[in-house]
């Protein structure tokens, strides 16, 4: 599939290392005949291990669904070349919106890479419709929906986003009721031209043993148990005996935040009357500094939202970055998109030790909050949770 094709369908050809390791743990057993969907095949990248694992004993119904039907004609002409025992694996090719379509029944097991998109018009009503959303607009999160009512076995590769990203809060409730054998986390490795983070997750409701966790980033394996992963507003894959002693020591769910979507380039210029300060403009201790040709200014904030915020002696805080730090906004100043303002939830916020932010200690409890992620580390409504104050102020 070419890249243009595939950014426009939210589709991306899975390399087989990353499908071997999503089937490692598949075990057929028990039945002599089982169901299998693949709701989005695009090239078929699960197919040749699924066909591997099939037992002398035991026969395949594979449906694969597509919405595109010249992606399904391409493969069932893939297929022809490939050796398998086509007396034990029937293959149904299925042209459809797996999100609309109507299924015959429900499936021992699916597996795929679901589609990652923002579904827009009458398609994003419909599908809210059906699945009595309101904020869900992502297609992907209609897939995971969508498979957790056909199946007891799910193996998705997905975006890291999911287990973090607000958006995907109602999905990831529904899946925190059944059980995850794996994770895989392969960072930004695996996927040619493609930067987004990958998972591949393995989720099989009557399993009982802990989770394995593999993480591509820094090569280690861990086996939490079950209930560990699931914290408040993220499921925490890099979780351990220094995250829990050092949230434990902190006051949490204390701020809301505001970050600017307003202060573009095409509004900023090189001098004015108001300072626009970005995040380069924070040094490590929190100190704000002036940088030269780097500073923007405006001369009006009037009709922008951040205009709220113009000498008010706001807490700001860097939102892009592990390197956290945070400061009180200078007078004659606001900040654009890669500096969140802290609204404090209590009164006593002067108080509040800003250097805590800046120190080492935060900011490796904070990298476990967003899971190691590369991309995903922007302060939204679920991470503004765990950024807290000590218990004492």
């Amino acid at each position: 599939m070419k890249l243009d094709q595939a950014k426009e369908t939210g589709s991306f050809y899975t390399p087989q290392s990353v499908v071997f390791d999503a089937l490692c743990r598949l075990r057929f057993s028990g039945k002599k005949i089982y169901r299998i969907l693949e709701p989005s095949v695009g090239m078929g990248a699960f197919l040749p291990q699924l066909f591997s694992l099939i037992e002398p004993d035991q026969f395949f119904e594979i449906d694969v669904v597509d919405i595109k039907k010249e992606t399904l004609i391409h493969l069932e002409e893939t297929l022809k070349l490939l050796d398998y025992n086509r007396d034990k694996i029937k293959i149904n090719f299925i042209e459809s919106d797996f999100v609309l379509a109507k299924l015959n029944g429900k499936y021992d097991l699916i597996v795929g890479n679901p589609p990652f998109f923002k579904v827009t018009g009458s398609l994003l009503i419909n599908y809210r419709t059906l699945y009595k959303e309101s904020v869900l607009s992502n297609i992907f999160g209609y897939f995971m929906k969508k498979a957790y009512e056909l199946s007891p076995e799910i193996i998705f590769v997905m975006p890291k986003t999911f287990i973090m990203t607000p958006e995907f809060n109602s999905v990831k409730s529904l899946y925190e009721e059944t059980n995850i054998v794996s994770i895989y986390d392969y960072g930004v490795h695996y996927f040619d031209k493609v930067f987004v983070e990958i998972l591949a997750i393995h989720f099989k409701k009557d399993h009982i043993s802990p989770i394995y966790i593999e993480s591509k980033l820094d090569n280690t394996i861990r086996l939490v148990q079950q209930k560990y992963l699931f914290h408040r507003k993220h499921w925490l894959l890099y979780r351990d005996d220094f995250f829990d002693n050092y949230i434990a020591s902190l006051k949490l769910d204390v701020f809301d935040f505001f970050r600017d979507r307003q202060l573009t380039n095409s509004i900023v210029k090189t001098d004015g009357k108001i300072w626009v300060i970005k995040s380069k403009n924070m040094l490590d201790d929190g100190t704000i500094v002036h940088k030269g040709d780097y500073d923007r200014y405006v001369d009006d904030v009037s009709s922008l939202v951040v205009g709220k915020y113009l000498n008010t002696s706001s807490i700001i805080m860097t939102s892009f970055t592990y390197n956290t730090r945070a400061a009180i906004l200078p007078p004659n100043s606001v900040v654009n998109g890669s500096i969140a303002v802290l609204i404090p939830k209590f009164d006593q916020y002067k108080k509040i030790d800003l250097s805590l932010y800046s120190t080492t200690e935060f900011r490796k409890y904070y990298a476990i909050v967003k899971n190691n992620s590369k991309f995903t580390i922007n302060i939204d409504s679920n991470s503004i949770y765990y950024i807290g104050v000590k218990k004492d102020e």
